[in-house]
């Protein structure tokens, strides 16, 4: 399995759970025996809160996403530059057959 198939996995289990956690949440405070405003307050008050916590989760995946892709790309420069170099010192101790 590629990184990035985990990685979409990963995220799609944490946004499902996400959801799942909102809805019983809602669910709880519907169900509750409170008035309608104290109610509609809490399930604001909740949605701020779980829309805070997909938004630093997101900014976490997000920055971490573009970590690895910025050491992928000095991995692959590093290696290209080992390759070149090589390729450059093989090429000045190349002799060839005198005629």
């Amino acid at each position: 399995m590629r990184q990035s198939e985990s990685t979409d996995k990963a995220a799609y289990i944490t946004l499902g759970l996400m959801m799942g956690a909102a809805a019983g949440v809602a669910a709880g405070l519907l169900t509750a025996p409170r008035s309608g405003k104290d109610t509609r307050a809490r399930i604001r008050t909740q949605a701020m809160d779980t829309r805070d916590l997909a938004t630093e989760k997101m900014n976490r995946s997000l920055q971490k996403s573009k970590d690895m892709a910025s050491n992928i790309a000095e991995k692959t420069k590093t290696r290209a530059r080992r390759a070149s170099d090589k390729a450059k010192t093989e090429a000045d101790n190349f002799a060839p057959d005198e005629v």
